[in-house]
């Protein structure tokens, strides 16, 4: 848990009392949002449910362009 808090502290510390988390903000949580993709590799919300790529990335040498659907 001390990952967690060290680094939501290091976060809420920058925005004022009660203020929503922006895209900035939440781009900075690294550990959280590792804990969030093993979440969803190991445990999948649901078989055949295909996420949709936001941008064009390259992996292993193919390109899967931005739009297309992925498991």
């Amino acid at each position: 848990m001390f990952y967690f808090e060290s680094e939501h502290a290091g976060v809420t510390k920058l925005k004022r009392s009660g203020a929503a988390l922006d895209w900035d903000s939440i781009q900075k949580l690294k550990y959280t949002w590792a804990v969030a993709q093993e979440t969803m590799r190991l445990y999948p919300t649901a078989p055949g449910v295909f996420r949709e790529v936001i941008t064009d990335i390259t992996y292993e040498g193919f390109t899967i362009p931005k739009g297309w659907k992925v498991p």
